[in-house]
């Protein structure tokens, strides 16, 4: 209790601290910091304190990829909980400080899932294998999830996991769609990488082939970014 630990940002969005503030001494102390030559992405700005009250954990894109840190207060090298080619965001730490449960596209860039983190050894374990979760809550007594996913033609529905028996997969609470909708036949997309001309890995799409037999040049529509 005797410390606060706030972020700092640059108006021109190119540096982010993190830092510790003693206010019987009037001390600030920067613990991390992240530049970025273009824009800090605010997606992944998540920060706090480890109930030991001695260390913090925080998220970071300075690999390349977002990622889970710890720092201990009485030492300058972070700790590098997750690592590679992924995103891990939206960290909710449990109470005893034993785990976090994290959003990760892990498996692939387009399938996003709920893992569990280790804090101590730095496993990573996927509790779901929904390939669509848009967000979760951790409840009041840590032992069940609140999931709200969604999939191409399923609008966002909530489904609970039990984290006593998460081998059991999450139980679906809501179905929205009508039976008139949930009677159609959709045509599912194929999740493409298409080649970037800058070098920086593939941009991952949806790419609906023309249904049928067709013969010559075809017309395409191209959404980015939601605009046509």
């Amino acid at each position: 209790g005797e410390l606060a630990a706030v972020q700092l940002r640059a108006n021109d969005n190119k540096d982010r601290w993190i830092a510790t503030v003693n206010p019987a001494a009037g001390k600030l102390d920067s613990r991390h910091r992240l530049h970025d030559r273009t824009w800090i992405n605010w997606l992944f700005n998540d920060f706090g304190w480890l109930p030991d009250g001695q260390s913090l954990w925080y998220m970071s894109e300075e690999s390349g990829y977002s990622h889970f840190y710890t720092l201990a207060l009485n030492s300058k090298k972070p700790r590098a909980l997750t690592q590679g080619e992924f995103e891990v965001m939206d960290p909710a730490v449990s109470a005893d400080g034993r785990y976090a449960y994290v959003l990760s596209n892990r498996e692939h860039p387009s399938a996003y899932d709920i893992y569990r983190l280790d804090i101590q050894s730095g496993e990573l374990s996927a509790l779901t294998q929904m390939r669509g979760v848009e967000d979760f809550s951790l409840s009041p007594r840590q032992d069940q999830l609140l999931i709200r996913w969604s999939a191409s033609y399923t609008p966002a529905q909530l489904s609970v996991l039990d984290l006593n028996q998460s081998a059991a997969g999450p139980r679906q609470i809501t179905d929205t769609r009508c039976d008139e909708y949930r009677a159609l036949s959709w045509q599912q997309p194929q999740i493409i990488g298409v080649p970037s001309s800058h070098g920086v890995g593939p941009i991952w799409s949806k790419f609906y082939p023309p249904q049928g037999q067709f013969q010559g040049p075809r017309p395409i529509v191209l959404f980015v970014h939601g605009a046509g």
